[in-house]
């Protein structure tokens, strides 16, 4: 039997199986000081879906040295990777039903790092975090000293593996459903009812 409570790894702008863990378990931690392992993409690397197909947007770190947690690994500016994602994103889903309304929300997150409060990949995706579950309407991530001992541990765990309902997409009668893509997809093109489809 699952536990009330489950340790989920850091992921910016998580898929929508990792949302739907959140909701099925309700109370969630994310642990940040996860060590930075190159094999975990998931923590700085999101999936879309434009056009052509699924793209990745990855935002660039300094260093995956060492035996660092999340929580100490700086963003770069290499490319000035938040112009790239912000045209992406514009062209992915300007044109869906919700994107003109959610996007001011996530506009502090693209942006310069050297300009913004937001330095480490821990604190984008922690931001990233707080905003997604406002909109989704889940609990606040706990922090993980409020962790009881017995819970359910999904730090290594493949969400990619996991099916979550079906819902809406822009491009579906064109390029067919893709599923696990990040939340923003859900989001922009179902807005408010991610909500519920996300608890299904």
């Amino acid at each position: 039997m699952e536990k009330e409570i489950a340790i989920l790894p850091p992921q910016l702008f998580g898929s929508t199986a990792y949302y739907a863990t959140a909701a099925r378990f309700g109370d969630t931690a994310v642990d940040y000081s996860m060590r930075a392992d190159k094999r975990f993409k998931s923590a700085h690397r999101y999936k879309i879906v434009d056009t052509r197909g699924e793209i990745c947007l990855t935002m660039p770190v300094c260093h995956l040295s060492g035996q660092r947690g999340w929580n100490d690994v700086e963003l770069s500016d290499h490319g000035q990777w938040w112009k790239l994602h912000l045209t992406a994103l514009e062209s992915a889903y300007g044109r869906t039903p919700f994107f003109e309304f959610y996007i001011d929300r996530f506009l502090p997150l693209l942006t310069d790092p050297a300009e913004s409060e937001y330095r480490t990949v821990g604190d984008i995706d922690r931001q990233a975090d707080r905003l997604v579950r406002q909109i989704l309407e889940l609990p606040p991530a706990l922090d993980m000293q409020d962790v009881p001992p017995e819970h359910t541990d999904l730090r290594r765990h493949d969400f990619d593996s996991m099916n979550v309902e079906k819902y809406w997409q822009i491009r579906a009668d064109k390029l067919g459903f893709h599923p696990n893509l990040s939340i923003l997809d859900m989001i922009f093109n179902i807005g408010p009812e991610s909500a519920l489809v996300i608890r299904k």
